[in-house]
């Protein structure tokens, strides 16, 4: 079964045990065959194992209740892998309902970019950070258009703009990487084991706009955007740090607290003229080297 389809399973299962109570084996069952992810006692029951064995949570059945239950005393790490899990339920849950109702054609487009380029190695990534053991894969990257063999020590994994990536440590050189899901092929986990390196924590990342780091300085970012835009920014944050700090009838200015990063960067570039970077002077300089390449690229129009 694709690794796909196996998250889909787990993310019903767990949001089921989680919210129902001690719901029956039949109403497990109903749950998976109406979302077409299997129907069978013999495929739940390995699920009830796959559970236990790949990430600690233990499925146990009530006799008094007549249903299953999750045993949160002797289960491990369920939170974070049941929030990743249910989110992802709900999402898909969302689109299923609309591709799957005619009436909606004439007012609603989805976007077909709903399956994401290496999402089936999350399952894998997870039970091998959980574990700490060595993950190898082929990368490929973009700047140079070359493949290469990557050994590296799995810490944790992030999302954004709909794009998963791995944070981990290089083995060739003990540096921190980033890799992108979607370009990791070959994935393999290794029997080898590592001990975690105590500076890095997943924290450090609840600072940051992405994941590519220039540094790990917190800064005091300053944007002025224009009112219209404004609005749009203030309903959807940068980053959970954002605060107006000042508005006007023409303008509204917020402050963040992060670290600088290329995604951040990318981000205040694609606005345009519709921002100006007030602070820190590194970001401005950054922004306004960057505005003065586009426009050389049109000094003959």
């Amino acid at each position: 079964m694709p690794a796909i389809k196996s998250i889909k399973r787990i993310g019903v299962i767990v949001f089921l045990l989680k919210r129902n109570n001690y719901p029956s084996l039949e109403v497990l069952l109903n749950a998976l065959e109406t979302r077409d992810l299997g129907s069978s006692e013999r495929s739940l029951r390995r699920l009830f194992q796959e559970l236990r064995d790949e990430f600690g949570i233990i499925v146990r059945y009530h006799a008094a209740h007549k249903g299953y239950f999750i045993d949160w005393q002797e289960s491990s790490d369920i939170f974070s892998l049941e929030d990743l899990l249910e989110l992802g339920q709900i999402n898909q849950l969302i689109i299923e309902y609309l591709r799957n109702t005619a009436v909606h054609d004439d007012y609603i487009y989805l976007e077909s970019r709903t399956d994401l380029e290496g999402i089936d190695y999350l399952v894998p990534l997870m039970k091998a950070i959980k574990d700490r053991k060595l993950v190898e894969f082929t990368h490929h990257k973009y700047q140079t258009e070359q493949h290469s063999q990557q050994k590296v020590q799995p810490y944790f994994l992030k999302e954004f703009d709909r794009r998963w990536y791995l944070v981990g440590i290089r083995m060739k050189d003990g540096k921190r990487r980033v890799y992108g899901l979607d370009r990791i092929h070959d994935l393999r986990v290794s029997n080898e084991g590592f001990r975690k390196q105590p500076h890095i924590h997943i924290e450090d990342y609840s600072k940051v706009v992405g994941v590519h780091v220039i540094d790990t300085t917190i800064h005091r970012i300053q944007l002025r955007f224009s009112r219209l835009l404004g609005h749009y920014i203030r309903s959807l944050p940068i980053h959970a740090s954002q605060t107006l700090i000042q508005e006007d009838d023409m303008h509204m200015t917020f402050e963040l607290e992060c670290a600088l990063s290329y995604e951040l960067f990318n981000l205040i570039m694609k606005y345009g003229a519709e921002v100006q970077v007030l602070g820190p002077p590194s970001l401005v300089h950054w922004v306004h080297e960057e505005h003065e390449k586009a426009v050389r690229l049109y000094d003959n129009y």
